[in-house]
């Protein structure tokens, strides 16, 4: 039983410094998220805990690590529904945890569809000024 014990918390001890490493390795990490959103920016759906924890995968870290990032390892601080950058953490243990930066930007025909609104509401605006002025030299 003792030989398993000892067993046991080399595996644990093991796994402490590999998950420290990690977190080590995204301390200066940004996760950038390219999604599709209508016209203000507002996405269909929401980023989720699976989709940084996916994106940390693909970006090698877990293997490097040798650790499985899973969707439970995320903590997200609010809801990402828009356009924009955001906070999330990655927590082993209460000891053990690393803020990381999440960006979502919209794909390429979102932005292009932002722009055009963007455009249409200068003009919109601009219009109203313009009536505004004429409404007060008439006044």
């Amino acid at each position: 039983i003792e030989a398993k014990k000892q067993e046991y918390a080399r595996i644990e001890a093991e796994q402490r410094t590999r998950q420290q490493g990690l977190l080590a390795a995204l301390e200066n990490h940004e996760v950038v998220l390219e999604r599709k959103v209508n016209e203000r920016g507002h996405l269909y759906g929401s980023v989720s805990a699976s989709d940084i924890a996916r994106s940390l995968r693909d970006a090698g870290f877990g293997e490097r690590h040798n650790i499985e990032i899973e969707a439970g390892d995320i903590n997200l601080h609010g809801k990402i529904d828009h356009v924009g950058s955001f906070t999330a953490d990655i927590r082993f243990t209460h000891e053990l945890m690393q803020e990381l930066k999440v960006t979502v930007n919209p794909d390429e025909e979102s932005r292009a569809a932002m722009e055009e609104y963007r455009r249409e509401q200068k003009s919109r605006e601009q219009h109203a000024v313009k009536a505004e002025a004429a409404e007060a030299a008439q006044a």
